[in-house]
């Protein structure tokens, strides 16, 4: 039989072979290469059981990412987001041990993801994240804030403790002259939210690059995790340089007010609260910044009382909760009539 007669044949045999045939082939290969040491050639296998969705092959991929994970090879983080990938698009149950080594770098969205998408199992991860977050500062990104919406809907034991530990009680008095509105200052509104992330290159002799992102929830999104401010999950291929967005949020101490309201079955913790104050007399001032102060002890106490009752804090906790209410003082007089009065709680 001639050249031409043989590749004749092989195209027929392959045609007319049985569909389950081809399969095993094309399941053979895929296995074959995803225990290969190249890194591309194991790239292309995961991007092609995510492109067919090929949820029989997941004990491979599992294999596949254990092995590139503790590997030294400079491309061995994107052949495990490759793999990742793989994992999140066939709906995969994957260990949180397999996960840890990954929650960083160009890998930490992907993973994150498969993360969130067991909350219950892996609720102890989940929450030990959440904690070693800084207590200072504000602004929280939109991995803390899925966390937080999982930890408040598990109703997470410690959960409420942390939020109260990272919580500014505050009294912000804007002070006034006469005739100007006096009362509670309306509050800033909606949870506001900010574009941060990290870029993403495609890879020469990779298949298009799985580009995950964190973005707020909206209509349409794949729901990661629900909450005050939901948290969604994307998915791009990208082949040039593309962001891979986890967003940021502004305003965290709001979101935690809103979940200790959620764990108290009730309305947001007033941790913060901005009254404005007519100044007529420095008797009469003193006495309204007090009442003020009073009024938002007195609500806390309601609301640890709530927390408590709710099974979300310890009797300790409580006590721990118990902090000290800063008062800040604005003067927004129009004339100079003097400095203000000093202000001591009693």
């Amino acid at each position: 039989m001639n050249t031409t007669m043989t590749v004749v044949a092989a195209i027929a045999g392959a045609l007319f072979a049985p569909r389950g045939f081809v399969q095993r082939r094309v399941s053979a290969r895929l296995r074959t290469d995803l225990g290969s040491p190249v890194a591309r050639t194991v790239a292309r296998a995961a991007s092609e059981i995510a492109r067919r969705r090929l949820v029989d092959h997941v004990p491979a991929v599992l294999r596949g990412l254990k092995t590139w994970s503790t590997r030294r090879d400079p491309e061995a983080a994107v052949v495990c987001l490759f793999l990742l990938d793989a994992l999140v698009v066939t709906d995969a149950v994957v260990p949180a041990a397999a996960l840890r080594p990954l929650l960083r770098g160009v890998t930490a969205t992907a993973a994150f993801v498969l993360l969130a998408r067991a909350p219950r199992v892996n609720e102890l991860d989940l929450f030990a994240s959440f904690k070693r977050r800084p207590a200072d500062g504000r602004r929280r990104d939109l991995r803390w804030v899925a966390e937080g919406n999982l930890m408040c809907t598990l109703r997470t034991p410690g959960f409420a403790a942390i939020l109260l530990r990272d919580l500014a009680w505050s009294l912000t008095i804007e002070v006034v002259d006469a005739g100007a509105a006096a009362g509670p200052v309306a509050p800033a509104g909606a949870l506001p939210t900010v574009a941060v992330g990290s870029w993403l290159g495609g890879r020469e002799g990779f298949p298009p690059l799985p580009a995950w992102s964190l973005l707020p929830a909206h209509r349409g999104s794949q729901l990661l995790a629900p909450g005050e401010l939901g948290v969604a999950c994307r998915r791009d291929l990208v082949t040039a340089t593309a962001r891979c967005e986890v967003g940021g949020l502004e305003a965290a101490d709001a979101l935690r007010a809103a979940w200790l309201g959620r764990l108290a079955d009730g309305p947001p913790l007033p941790a913060a609260r901005v009254r404005r104050v007519v100044f007529t007399g420095e008797a009469a001032f003193v006495a309204e910044v007090e009442r003020h102060r009073s009024e938002l002890l007195a609500d806390r106490r309601r609301a640890l009382a709530a927390l408590r009752a709710a099974g979300a804090l310890t009797l300790a906790e409580v006590v721990a909760a118990n902090r000290p209410v800063a008062v800040v003082l604005r003067d927004l007089r129009a004339r100079a009539a003097g400095p203000l009065p000093p202000f001591t709680a009693s």
